[in-house]
């Protein structure tokens, strides 16, 4: 579905591109994001002209914004067998270096990486879904082992590498338009679903319209046959107060969707908020080698582990930058 969304938002081939648009860098960026929420992007909104520069101002902030995400990755890790027993994030990451060498060994976009040149490493986007379990486990408590203590237990899941690029430069480029192009989708998506809101306000107020006609024939004609005419009179009055309703709502959404300068308004304001679709932050863990959550002050156990978390909307995830060397996909 996601991909359905995204084509809507790719300029077509057959399209000049406008005069004015910058040819490099955030402007750039700013510009072909702006460029896919205008109404001539999405065809199942019939809007007047908005033009991109209306829009470039919110626009770059959230070319800002993503580039802020990108940076709070940090420094790349070395993701290979030995790193499982070395670099803390890929222990607390993956289970077992074998279920490690399995996940990167798997990875038809790596593969088809080295295949296209002499290349020796790439650098990839690592992320994962971390879930944090009650369970039954051993504790110690000062010379006595305690058992079956309730424990909090962290394991990460669907593993996956969106992104393959060769260096930094070509990683980071990658990683904002991919946010970019995701960015696009969420807000053409709510876009879609007022254009939506406002096809079914048309529909409703368009069908109590031909109730009222028919209810207004039954108080005049044969309201008392079948029932009272308060009845009939009640029904009618009932089925003006939510046509109005609609009515009303249909309005503002017209107003919203297909005024120039309001539809503007709309998707800038959306454009301005980038953190509400997109945010990240740093989280820490003090993990032991079963993944056993401790207090992060307890120094006398486990490592403590940080990781760049990212939510998109609901859904919160964990992301790594990590070199892969050509020597990890060999049997």
């Amino acid at each position: 579905m996601l991909q359905t969304f995204l084509k809507w938002f790719r300029p077509q081939a057959s399209s000049p591109a406008p005069l004015s648009a910058p040819s490099s860098g955030d402007e750039a960026l700013a510009y072909r994001l702006a460029t896919r929420l205008l109404p001539e992007a999405i065809p199942q909104l019939k809007h007047a002209e908005v033009r991109p520069d209306t829009l470039m101002e919110p626009a770059l902030r959230a070319i800002g914004h993503m580039r802020g995400l990108v940076g709070s990755l940090g420094q790349p890790v070395l993701l290979n067998r030995e790193a499982f027993f070395k670099e803390p994030r890929v222990n607390a990451m993956f289970t077992s270096a074998e279920q490690l060498q399995g996940f990167v060994r798997e990875q038809a976009a790596l593969r088809a990486f080295f295949g296209e040149a002499s290349r020796e490493t790439a650098r990839i986007l690592l992320t994962a879904t971390p879930v944090a379990r009650g369970q039954f486990g051993s504790a110690v408590q000062g010379e006595v082992i305690q058992r079956d203590v309730l424990q909090r237990g962290l394991t990460f899941e669907s593993h996956r590498c969106p992104l393959v690029t060769q260096d930094g430069d070509a990683f980071t480029e990658s990683v904002v338009s991919a946010l970019m192009d995701l960015y696009a989708a969420k807000i053409g998506e709510m876009l879609l679903d007022l254009e939506s809101r406002r096809a079914e306000c048309e529909h409703q107020a368009k069908s109590l319209g031909c109730k009222i006609k028919i209810l207004e024939i039954n108080t005049k004609s044969i309201g008392g046959m079948f029932s009272g005419k308060e009845d009939e009179a009640a029904k009618l009055a009932s089925a003006r107060e939510l046509r109005a309703s609609f009515e009303a709502e249909l309005d503002g959404l017209r107003s919203r969707l297909q005024d120039p300068v309001a539809y503007a308004r709309e998707v800038a304001g959306a454009l301005a908020n980038p953190g509400g679709i997109l945010s990240g932050r740093h989280t820490s863990y003090r993990l032991d080698e079963y993944g056993i959550i401790h207090d992060l002050a307890d120094a006398s156990v486990g490592n403590v582990v940080e990781f760049s978390e990212f939510t998109l909307e609901t859904r919160t995830r964990v992301a790594l930058i990590a070199d892969v060397p050509r020597a990890a996909l060999e049997p």
